[in-house]
C-alpha cells in the first residue's frame, strides 16, 4: 500500500498533469501530450516515489 507521502505525491503530480493539459486545451489544438512528456511525468512520479 501507498504511504500518506506516496498519495500526496501522487496526487500533486496528477494536479501537474491536469495543468498541463489544460495549458495545451488553452492552445485550440488537440489534448494528446506527446511521449517525450508523458515519460518526464513519469520519471518524475517514480523520483517521488522514491523508486
Amino acid at each position: 500500500p501507498l504511504s500518506e507521502q506516496q498519495r500526496e505525491a501522487v496526487a500533486r503530480t496528477q494536479r501537474e498533469i491536469d495543468a498541463l493539459v489544460g495549458e495545451v486545451a488553452d492552445l485550440g489544438e488537440p489534448t494528446v501530450l506527446p511521449p517525450e512528456t508523458i515519460e518526464k511525468i513519469v520519471h518524475r512520479v517514480m523520483r517521488q516515489l522514491g523508486t
